[in-house]
């Protein structure tokens, strides 16, 4: 392929207003040619109302799907991905934003690699709602990363990655089940059939302001988690006792951090013992574990500084 067509898929449920800003940046790219696929996911106001200040002319092609009712994130980049006619699929949540140069320096990645690689993500920046930087976090791991998502979703949000339609047809639908890790869920049967390419850069801006699912304790403990173990499981356990026990261990660690992050903190020191009697070697696990045994106004003094340390590390 010597231009291929890049499909940006945005689903969007617009309550404030996003989705425009999403749109305008995928306008903003110095790469060409673009298709943009819209899903509106019923949203109070039709998104395509949102839109008729975005010029959009620049675009190969432009298609606004809206769903009849309100189906979640999953299915809404279900039906994009559907409607989508390109040689390669770039995400967008409605949130969030791409740097101009992002499918130019994805594109040009994904080229130069063999044909066993065909999923690209980016590094990503992490804006709080002051427009203040709060993490910046490069993509780094490349290759195999089947056994390496096993233990946490280290390529990034959905908005991050580029993949060919080849690799997203053989990989199938999101499994609209999970209510968050939606993305790690996917990249880990993403890694089934493709290896991975990164492209360092923070090319993405996730808006981190606001109550987004991705935090919440409730929908992970009662529903994500379960299910996570339950697909995922029986594939860790291929890789011997250990790395199954391992696994179960990297699960309570990640509740026992949301719980916190929720101000849970008898959650999360229950979480996060669990954690250590699994795996009492994973990386990270205690400083959220002092956090949590010294109670909420300790943890959020930790995130304050691990936060001052990151902005003051960047400059």
């Amino acid at each position: 392929m010597s231009t291929p067509l890049v499909s940006a898929v945005v689903p969007a449920y617009d309550t404030d207003g996003t989705v425009a800003r999403a749109v305008r940046s995928v306008a903003a790219q110095t790469y060409d040619p673009i298709e943009l696929v819209v899903v509106d996911d019923c949203s109070p106001q039709p998104v395509a109302d949102t839109l008729t200040d975005v010029d959009i002319s620049i675009f190969a092609g432009v298609e606004v799907v809206r769903h009849e009712e309100n189906q979640g994130a999953s299915a809404a980049r279900n039906t994009g991905i559907g409607a989508a006619d390109g040689d390669l699929v770039a995400f967008l949540d409605d949130d969030d934003e791409w740097r101009p140069k992002k499918l130019e320096q994805q594109v040009a990645r994904y080229r130069e690699t063999d044909e066993s690689v065909q999923a690209v993500y980016t590094g990503i920046e992490q804006v709080d709602a002051t427009g203040e930087t709060n993490a910046v976090s490069p993509a780094k791991h490349e290759g195999n990363l089947r056994k390496r998502l096993l233990f946490g979703n280290v390529v990034g949000s959905f908005s991050v990655l580029l993949a060919g339609a080849d690799a997203l047809a053989k990989t199938g639908p999101l499994d609209e089940r999970f209510p968050s890790w939606q993305d790690w869920e996917y990249y880990v049967r993403l890694a089934e059939v493709t290896r991975f390419a990164a492209v360092p850069d923070p090319l993405v801006v996730r808006h981190n302001e606001g109550n987004q699912i991705s935090r919440n304790y409730v929908t992970k403990a009662e529903t994500s988690a379960p299910l996570f173990a339950e697909k995922y499981g029986p594939v860790a356990a291929e890789y011997g006792r250990l790395f199954h026990r391992r696994f179960r261990g990297h699960l309570a660690h990640e509740l026992g951090y949301a719980a916190l992050a929720n101000g849970q903190c008898a959650a999360g020191r229950r979480h996060l013992l669990r954690a250590v009697a699994l795996d009492p070697f994973q990386p990270g696990v205690y400083p959220h574990l002092l956090a949590a045994l010294g109670g909420e106004r300790v943890y959020e003094g930790a995130r304050r500084l691990k936060r001052s340390l990151a902005t003051s590390g960047e400059s």
